[in-house]
């Protein structure tokens, strides 16, 4: 007998490859070999007509890994209102929900309960991030937590149930109201036969030019509230006690320039390498380049909430992890045990974090291992999917 049938209420989606899309993907993945009937469907949002021109050319159903996804396009949107157009074609193509399962943020999850109300089936929202609450760090603007993410209270208020990624998130909602009974905690997970160590990739090695060098790294969207900035600030100190430092920043976004420029100025730019963006394939190995991965995220809001997902994938791989000392991050890197913490924002101890794992090979390879030993036995993603079992059967 089929299981049930879910409509998983995505603004970004595959072939798109960033924190989000990751999840959704390994989390359909993990629940169709349980039994359930996922589809994938995007949301009416404004970014429709650029999703259709710059990467599903136009195309409204697409299958990748046995995943189907359904992506509003005008000839299913012809009627109006668009919403009960839209509704009406995904009954067509992908079937009845037994209910909907939305995630983040707060404007699709408001369309998936109009969605959920047209076709008279219960819904829940997952909440992955407080979207208005990075925008407002990004811009280093000063915000209040409650007004930045009212959008999410009011919709998590309206849910039949909700998830938080993390514990951080769940407690920003019940202190706004919602109500902790109808929260469950399902947390970032990681692949570990996908992400695991190997040698390092020789042609980068040459490449970068990273010879005999001791690598740290990062790879994330380059955002102010990623902390880079502290790293580049610390560098200096941490280059005259191991000359042979690098650090290397995988990724692309709109604070990359700025630090750049940081890096020029303080001298370090041989010492500090910036790839841009790397295609999603060879992302494993930019990660077997690294001996340490580094995760300075700043003490704003957000960064106290939300936990990001890559710093799973680099314990999977066998890296020690040099993380600010934040409630997300810290649920992951336990002090000592599966890496080091250091006062976010505050490069002096950034520095002394990086030069002591850097001094000792030994400290690094055991950090490492406990670190893999800990993902295995805590966030392999057929693990964090069968949580979802329980709350599926809720609804």
């Amino acid at each position: 007998m089929a299981g049930p049938s879910v409509y998983h209420y995505v603004h970004f989606a595959w072939p798109r490859q960033i924190g989000c899309t990751i999840r959704t993907t390994a989390l359909v993945l993990n629940l169709m070999e349980m039994g359930y009937r996922c589809s994938v469907i995007q949301w009416m949002g404004p970014e429709k007509s650029w999703w259709y021109s710059k990467i599903a050319n136009g195309r409204p159903i697409m299958v990748n890994d046995g995943i189907t996804y359904y992506r509003p396009h005008d000839d299913n949107l012809s009627e109006k209102p668009e919403l009960r157009s839209y509704a009406n074609w995904l009954l067509e193509q992908a079937g009845r929900p037994d209910f909907i399962h939305a995630h983040s943020d707060h404007h699709v999850a408001r369309e998936a309960r109009h969605l959920a109300g047209h076709l008279g089936v219960p819904w829940l929202y997952e909440v992955r991030g407080f979207w208005d609450l990075s925008i407002a760090s990004n811009l280093g603007q000063a915000v209040r937590i409650s007004e930045a993410i009212a959008g999410d209270v009011r919709e998590a208020g309206r849910a039949d149930h909700v998830i938080a990624i993390c514990k951080g998130i769940a407690d920003a909602l019940v202190a706004e109201g919602v109500p902790a009974s109808k929260i469950t905690v399902v947390p970032n997970g990681v692949d570990p036969n996908r992400f695991s160590r190997t040698e390092k990739c020789s042609g980068l090695v040459d490449a970068l030019g990273l010879h005999g060098k001791l690598v740290f790294g990062y790879m994330t969207n380059v955002r102010r509230l990623e902390g880079i900035q502290t790293v580049i600030e610390a560098w200096p100190q941490v280059v005259r006690e191991l000359p042979d430092a690098v650090f290397l920043v995988v990724g692309d976004g709109d604070h990359l320039a700025r630090l750049k420029e940081l890096a020029a100025r303080e001298r370090i730019e041989d010492h500090i390498k910036f790839t841009g963006q790397v295609p999603h394939p060879e992302v494993l190995s930019y990660y077997s380049l690294l001996d340490v991965f580094v995760v300075p995220r700043i003490p704003d809001p957000v960064c106290t909430l939300v936990s990001p997902l890559k710093p799973l994938e680099a314990m999977a791989m066998g890296l020690p992890v040099v993380a600010s000392d934040l409630p997300p991050l810290t649920e992951m890197v336990r002090d000592q045990e599966t890496g080091l913490l250091f006062r976010p924002g505050d490069p002096q101890s950034l520095a002394d974090a990086c030069i002591r794992i850097g001094r000792s090979r030994e400290t690094r390879k055991k950090l490492g291992e406990q670190a893999r030993t800990w993902v295995e036995r805590e966030r392999d993603w057929k693990k964090i999917a069968a949580l979802y079992k329980d709350v599926y059967a809720r609804l």
